[in-house]
């Protein structure tokens, strides 16, 4: 078959949901399919004149270098075609047996698409209400005849109450790439570790007061943060910040660390502590839904309700006092990972689509 994934935009930069994609891409072209993924250089269909301008610019510059691959951060197989387009217009998308849409903007376009594009997919990764499309479109997107696919549970959930279906295929994990190489034992009881995001959604302020709130009556705790972006203005001193690391320095800083912070408010999975836990890290999270994938309160982590800085806290100060409980979260945390893996998942999401095309 021939399949195509559209994107929200440049892959330069790495991306969870971008990475579920491009894992999939790969796995589904080395079992003989025919795999694209497009990346476009804008996505909103009523984005301003002078955000196209620019945008029209970058175009021209990541078509030159093709600095919209994510050869710096992810490994894309040679046999998976990736396409930079100006924009999500069809007759810059590749026909196709299987089109899937990645995000609710990319959803708006691919629902316009004629039918030699394909049957229509839409993978469900997180509940976007930060987009700019606003709640009435994204909620619309639900709607639309596209064949959803949700990564979590609760995505599935929101699908229904939005009026749809979705099919549940979770994310997979790599366990070649992320795995223990320290034992949980012998770290450093006050290190933990924690992405920085600046979506509100991520909940970064919230992960950080809290850890303020313990560091007030345990001075030693220290975290350290990690992102794309370079190290935020006003971030307190004490936090240690490491920018764009590679999976290698990535691994050795989750294996440094006894405990992952896991602060969002809203969640699609969480793919940071999940890399976090398999490296042996003990978990501290909010209930947001999509971690309630892998965070089971009191087996394998610690969960407090989204939001809530004290709750959070106290489960953090739990972690680095008592050897024990933080020793056997990791444990069973890393374990119960093991469940998941890109293949299992890869094989859901090829059944699907050849079940699909064999009734099209």
């Amino acid at each position: 078959m021939k399949i195509s994934f559209v994107l929200t935009g440049s892959g330069h930069k790495p991306v969870g949901g971008f990475k579920v994609v491009y894992e999939y891409a790969n796995r589904l072209s080395a079992i003989g399919h025919t795999v694209t993924v497009v990346h476009p250089a804008w996505v909103r269909r009523d984005e301003p004149v002078v955000d196209r301008i620019k945008r029209s610019i970058r175009y021209v510059q990541r078509a030159t270098d093709k600095t919209y691959e994510p050869k710096r951060w992810f490994p894309v197989d040679t046999s998976v075609e990736l396409l930079w387009t100006p924009n999500l217009s069809s007759r810059f998308v590749p026909d196709a047996d299987i089109v899937v849409a990645t995000g609710a903007p990319t959803a708006e376009w691919v629902n316009s698409y004629g039918p030699e594009k394909g049957r229509k997919f839409y993978l469900l990764q997180h509940y976007e209400s930060w987009d700019p499309i606003g709640l009435e479109r994204l909620d619309a997107t639900y709607r639309m005849p596209l064949e959803k696919i949700a990564i979590s549970r609760w995505l599935c959930e929101v699908a229904t109450e939005k009026g749809s279906h979705a099919t549940y295929i979770p994310n997979g994990l790599d366990q070649r790439e992320f795995f223990i190489t320290r034992d949980p034992i012998l770290r450093d009881s006050a290190q933990g570790i924690m992405l920085y995001h600046p979506l509100p959604e991520k909940g970064t302020e919230i992960g950080i007061r809290a850890c303020e709130v313990v560091r007030e009556k345990m001075p030693e705790l220290k975290l350290t943060m990690f992102g794309v972006y370079d190290r935020p203005a006003g971030l307190p001193r004490w936090i240690d910040y490491q920018k764009s690391p590679s999976v290698t320095q990535l691994r050795d800083m989750y294996n440094d660390a006894s405990f992952v912070v896991a602060p969002s408010v809203t969640e699609g999975w969480g793919l940071v502590p999940c890399e976090a836990m398999q490296c042996g890290c003990a978990l501290a999270a909010t209930d947001a839904g999509g971690h309630m994938e892998f965070a089971v309160h009191n087996s394998t982590a610690l969960v407090s309700p989204a939001s809530d800085v004290r709750a959070l806290a106290a489960n953090i100060e739990r972690l680095v006092r008592d050897n024990d409980v933080r020793n056997s979260l990791a444990l069973s945390g890393a374990r119960h990972l093991t469940k998941y893996s890109w293949e299992k998942s890869a094989s859901e999401l090829n059944a699907l689509f050849c079940r699909a095309h064999k009734n099209a």
